[in-house]
């Protein structure tokens, strides 16, 4: 799986996803992410390009890498909550079991993608001392690729190419 997102050739990772803390924190969002892209580590620097633009975090200024979830937004909530429901009426109504399975189905493929769906968080400073935070993740398989663990990989490779521990 990660050998598919990570180029060993240039250091990069293609296929990131890309959060702002604004669009992490929303609860009602239609994505979960602001642009996809690749990303680049340096030996100094972690590059995150899409487009023709990119956002540079010199390693210097990092003050901590996290791995994270996402708070639940509402259309995860309302998923979950309405395949749960609909499931139980219809395994309660005649002839409707085959139907009730499939909800339960759906129900349970929601909750696991909001449960697996984990950040790669990075605290860093500016030029004018102000802290911004960054989340990435891996973008694969219509971020599938993060669920089944290519963001707590790529989470790993940050902090030892950071040589920081997550406190917690």
């Amino acid at each position: 799986m990660t050998d598919e997102i990570f180029d060993k050739t240039n250091g990069s990772y293609n296929s990131i996803w890309y959060s702002s803390q604004a669009r992490f924190q929303r609860r009602l969002k239609s994505l979960i992410y602001d642009h996809a892209g690749s990303l680049q580590i340096t030996e100094e620097t972690i590059i995150f390009s899409y487009g023709s633009n990119s956002i540079q975090i010199p390693k210097d200024s990092i003050k901590k890498i996290a791995f994270v979830r996402s708070p639940l937004s509402w259309g995860y909530a309302i998923a979950i909550s309405a395949f749960t429901i609909l499931s139980i009426i219809l395994f309660l109504l005649p002839n409707s079991y085959p139907i009730g399975i499939f909800a339960l189905i759906f129900g349970v493929i929601a909750l696991i993608g909001y449960l697996g769906t984990n950040w790669v968080q990075i605290r860093f400073g500016n030029s004018e001392g102000q802290e911004n935070v960054a989340y990435f993740m891996d973008g694969s398989l219509l971020g599938w690729g993060g669920v089944l663990g290519g963001t707590h990989h790529f989470f790993e490779t940050l902090v030892k190419w950071n040589n920081y521990r997550e406190s917690n």
